[in-house]
């Protein structure tokens, strides 16, 4: 159970930095 719960809020945690990046590659490329 919990390590279904690391691996979970893992994921949740690289999807916020992946779109982090992307964002900041968005902005840039529309400015």
């Amino acid at each position: 159970m919990r390590i279904i719960l690391i691996k979970m809020l893992g994921k949740e945690a690289a999807y916020k930095e992946i779109g982090k990046i992307e964002y900041w590659i968005f902005k840039k490329e529309n400015s």
